[in-house]
């Protein structure tokens, strides 16, 4: 160390009696510092440079004083000692050794304090350290609790997380001993604080954990956002928690508000049965909405109409559940109205008065109305003084207050809306865009789904309710198969073709049922639109997957409480507000000028399928539109206007009409009406499909199957050669028919090319299944079903029915070659739609190879089965 003495002042002319007053030489300093002997020089050093660290005043003089020339501040040592105490005093003092003083400083109650070091001598902050070891002699008493005991108190299961709850508290504790003998130890009161704290906890928050056993799923966040609060030891042992790296708090009193909410949807739901008389009943117990004893006559009128209403009723749940409530307040108006009387005793203008004229739903007075008629009718029959049922204001002839204009968008507007809607590159990353501010509870338009609720309009002429209602969303094995787990992952994913094909099969394989009449329809969805449709319905379904897991409920019975829904615009109508079609058109070119509406889209949808039949001499198919057209909307077709390209049509049809029609007949058509002029390639083409493969097992084969080779191969090869000879014109006229499922046949979902003459197979003996096989049919994709069903069906009987036929050579050919027609059919269906016709099995394609395996249980004998075969299928 460098020598101090040339770095201290020398003072002259100070005078004895001041040193000795106020000052000590440098024996007594290292004396007061414990030092034994008279320090040597670099102890003299290390005490000098101690001294000036900590504010000692040390002076030299010029002259020997009392055989010293170096002294130190007595007042200012003095302080320092009151402040420190060495670790030798401490250890002389106390008793305790120099390793459990070490303990006492770096674990104890004053864990790391701060000390002062001069050579080999530490000092400690004298208070501290004197309290740090008197709570050492008292950690047996009951101001203290052991490590075992904090942590059963707070349950906390590990030792570590004891240490981790120590940093986030700020919580000393004191250590005593080492080795396997070392144990902390902590203040009662300290520890006392923290359960009070936990308590606080308990009384204020849920974990994720605690909400999921209590309601079965995590809390949606478009309802409840989490705690803002950051998941401690603490907190997490206060608010059951497992060991998941992951938790979410929230707030207590918002989960027991929305336990409550879910508990009174779901007894309002439950009050909705099958049963609509039931669960009419059932709310109005519910309410306790009954008629006084002075309106019983009343009363037993109004229950038999309400049996009427309901023993009439053909609806779905929807449908059911808005009847129900509108009989429920029907009740409650004019329970309210009676009060203590008798209908018969209210005049015309009374009812009036306070039902008619007032703003009563009008639902709810149309209802009424119908009553009031059928207990006038009832009371007249009794011979009973009534109201004059003339004189009450009927609310269906009521003109409807700013009712809009029903008109039709012209084919340019139809045209621009289909070309903004399908323009994926548009819509896409704004779609998604929107959907993460949605999902993190910012401001969102609900891009996608308004984006996805005008695709559907441009092909389906559906009521909006219908599809929203319906339409469900994206199975996650089909996500899963197209690699899209995210809407950042599906960011950088574009779909090609194939891809959103299989997205628009899953909705195209399903029966939809209508809110209205309670009648079954398909789905469909064109080409042109196909990857739009696809792409938006991804979104809505990532965005409904993350924000409402648990939507999709099942009843006791299988069906569906409430259903999986595809569209979210968090309405309570469920249909979107102008915001949402504001910021979906707001790059719309047209926007100023042409608007997009739900009824004016469908009637034009109808619209444009009226005149496409219509203009080719379709007139009685165009018939049926016109009476749905004025079913639906009062609409006239004599008030139609409305031109539309010849160049144009097939893009219409498309749109419209084409349900994917296969097999080799529309194959043919299409060769002749594109194929005509290329001689060399339509004679290749033609001659490839025209080429049914036969394997006729010889002569004997042919004898034993000639009725079934003539009214298949025979008449197949017959069929193409009259298509192959029709010109242009006449093959795009079959093609057009086809297309717009005009062709009549003997089962659903199938056409026949001979149809219009009527069925040439009127004998065949599938009652339920009479075109499946027919030469002259032509299937579309949703024949599939029942394609599918007869196919499990021959394999289920296969066996038995074979083992029977033993000795009758033919009755086994005709069973083989049936079940064969309709594998290839089927594998012809897959070929043009892909794998997703695996889907009309229940179990999938596993299910349909299972179905395939029966056909090992059969004893075909010595024979393969192809011996059985009278031809050889294209595709199975």
């Amino acid at each position: 160390m460098e020598n101090r003495e040339l770095k201290l002042n020398t003072i002259k002319n100070i005078s004895t009696s001041i040193i000795e007053k106020d000052y000590i030489n440098i024996g007594q300093m290292a004396r007061s510092l414990g030092y034994k002997k008279h320090p040597e020089q670099k102890q003299i050093e290390e005490i000098i440079d101690f001294c000036q660290q900590n504010n000692i005043e040390v002076i030299q003089t010029e002259t020997f004083i009392n055989r010293n020339k170096l002294f130190f501040k007595s007042s200012d040592v003095d302080t320092f000692l009151e402040k420190y105490i060495s670790a030798d005093s401490l250890v002389k003092t106390y008793g305790i050794t120099y390793r459990e003083l070490y303990k006492i400083r770096n674990y104890g109650l004053y864990k790391n304090m701060e000390t002062i070091k001069i050579g080999r001598k530490i000092f400690h902050p004298r208070q501290e350290i004197i309290d740090a070891i008197e709570i050492r002699k008292n950690l047996e008493t009951d101001n203290f609790f052991s490590s075992d005991e904090v942590r059963e108190r707070l349950g906390i299961a590990d030792s570590h997380l004891l240490s981790t709850l120590r940093d986030e508290e700020g919580l000393q504790y004191y250590s005593f001993g080492h080795g396997r003998y070392h144990r902390k130890y902590y203040l009662k009161e300290d520890i006392k604080n923290l359960e009070k704290k936990q308590q606080e906890y308990k009384d204020k928050y849920y974990s994720s954990e605690q909400v999921i056993d209590l309601i079965g799923y995590r809390p949606p966040s478009h309802f409840i956002l989490p705690a803002p609060i950051q998941p401690t030891i603490l907190l997490k042992a206060a608010v059951r928690y497992k060991g998941s790296q992951t938790v979410t708090f929230f707030y207590k009193k918002d989960i027991d508000e929305y336990v409550k909410r879910k508990k009174r949807k779901e007894y309002k739901s439950q009050l909705v049965s099958d049963d609509g008389l039931s669960s009419y009943n059932l709310l109005c117990s519910a309410a306790n909405v009954y008629f006084s004893d002075k309106s019983k006559e009343t009363m037993i009128a109004w229950e038999d109409f309400v049996e009427k209403q309901f023993k009439g009723s053909s609806r779905n749940t929807k449908s059911l559940r808005d009847l129900v409530n509108t009989i429920f307040n029907c009740k409650k108006v004019l329970v309210k109205y009676l009060n203590d009387k008798e209908l018969n005793n209210c005049t015309a203008n009374d009812i009036n008065t306070h039902i008619f004229n007032t703003d009563i739903q009008l639902i709810v007075k149309q209802k009424l109305y119908s009553f009031f008629r059928d207990y006038h009718k009832r009371q007249i029959y009794l011979g009973k003084n009534v109201y004059t049922l003339k004189h009450l204001i009927n609310p269906y002839q009521i003109p409807a207050i700013n009712s809009p204009k029903k008109d039709i968008y012209d084919y340019e507007e139809y045209q621009g809306l289909l070309s903004y809607v399908a323009d994926v590159q548009k819509h896409k990353n704004k779609a998604i865009d929107d959907a993460i501010k949605k999902i993190n509870k910012q401001k969102s338009v609900h891009y996608a789904s308004m984006w996805l609720y005008t695709l559907v309009h441009l092909n389906n002429a559906w009521r909006a309710m219908d599809f929203i209602t319906s339409l469900p969303r994206i199975e996650q094995v089909v996500l899963e198969r197209l690699g899209i787990h995210s809407l950042e992952e599906f960011k950088t994913k574009d779909l090609d073709s194939k891809e959103a094909k299989q997205i628009v099969y899953q909705y195209q394989i399903k029966d939809y049922l209508m809110n209205k009449n309670g009648s079954l329809n398909r789905f469909y969805c064109s080409d042109f639109l196909t990857i739009a449709f696809a792409t938006s319905a991804i979104i809505c379904t990532l965005v409904a997957n993350e924000l409402y897991p648990e939507i999709e409920k099942i009843n006791d019975d299988n069906s569906r409480l409430e259903k999986d829904y595809l569209f979210y615009f968090n309405t309570k109508n469920l249909k979107p507000l102008r915001t949402a079609y504001n910021g979906f058109f707001d790059s719309f070119a047209f926007k100023d000028t042409i608007k997009f509406e739900s009824k004016k889209m469908n009637r034009t949808l109808l619209v444009f399928m009226y005149l496409i039949l219509s203009k080719n001499g379709l007139s009685s198919h165009a018939l049926e539109v016109s009476k749905r057209l004025r079913s639906h909307y009062d609409y006239e077709t004599t008030n139609i206007y409305l031109t539309i390209p010849d160049e144009e049509l097939d893009l219409l049809v498309d749109h419209l009409f084409r349900r994917g029609s296969f097999g080799y007949i529309p194959k043919l058509l299409s060769k002749v009406v594109l194929s005509k002029e290329q001689d060399d390639n339509f004679q290749k083409e033609t001659e490839q499909i025209k080429a049914i493969k036969t394997v006729f097992n010889g002569v004997h084969g042919i004898e034993a199957t000639s009725g079934f080779l003539n009214h298949l191969i025979s008449e197949k090869i017959s069929v193409a050669d009259k298509i192959l000879s029709l010109n242009q014109k006449e093959a795009r006229k079959i093609l057009f028919e086809i297309n717009t499922n005009i062709l009549p046949s003997r089962q659903e979902n199938i056409m026949c090319l001979n149809g219009k003459n009527g069925c040439l197979k009127p004998n065949k003996d599938d009652d339920y299944n009479p075109c499946h096989g027919c030469p002259y049919a032509i299937p579309n994709f949703y024949s599939i079903a029942s394609l599918v069903n007869r196919i499990k069906e021959t394999l289920k009987e296969l066996k038995e029915a074979f083992e029977d036929a033993e000795g009758y050579e033919f009755e086994r050919r005709k069973i083989i070659n049936h079940l064969y027609i309709y594998l290839d059919e089927f594998l012809s269906a897959k070929e043009e739609f892909g794998d997703i016709v695996y889907e009309f099995f229940e179990g999938g394609k596993k299910e349909y190879n299972d179905y395939l395996d029966l056909i090992d249980l059969v004893n075909f004998g010595d024979k393969p089965i192809d011996y059985y075969l009278s031809y050889e299928p294209k595709y199975v």
